[in-house]
């Protein structure tokens, strides 16, 4: 995949909220994951991705098109999250359906990777609802992602 050298990654600030409330709106309204609700300005999740510094955004000219959030979280002796072990629990990844397949979503991923790994976090985990599960799942495969449970519904 070629990346478009004209995407911007960089850490989101106070100034992105509004972009990315508006991203988590077009998200919902989409329709391509089952029981998103978009965050909204004030939502703790919002706040909380602000503070911990796993927060990034892809933006070009035309402003913000992209973010992603991640929450670091301590293990509770799981196989995939030992017991005290650190790990990156990544919360969203959202790319403006206009700016998919240009390699922003990969950026905002290795922007979270790098952060965590840059702090000694080796592990991280993803869930998705994502209705294109085979396409999300490739995305993350190519992360370095494996899958360890599928959970369906009827």
């Amino acid at each position: 995949m070629a990346v478009d050298p004209g995407y911007l990654v960089r850490p989101a600030g106070t100034d992105d909220v509004r972009a990315v409330v508006g991203l988590s709106k077009l998200w919902a309204d989409e329709g391509c994951t089952i029981g998103y609700v978009a965050v909204k300005e004030g939502d703790k999740h919002l706040q909380s991705w602000l503070d911990g510094g796993y927060f990034f955004v892809g933006e070009v000219e035309c402003g913000v098109i992209a973010y992603a959030a991640g929450v670091v979280k301590v293990g509770k002796n799981a196989i995939f999250e030992p017991d005290g072990e650190r790990y990156l629990d990544v919360h969203e990844v959202f790319v403006h359906i206009d700016h998919r397949e240009k390699g922003v979503g990969d950026r905002l991923m290795e922007a979270l990777l790098s952060r965590s790994e840059s702090e000694g976090i080796n592990r991280s985990m993803v869930g998705s609802n994502n209705v294109d599960w085979l396409r999300t799942y490739r995305f993350y495969e190519r992360h370095g992602y494996g899958m360890f449970s599928i959970q369906m519904y009827k």
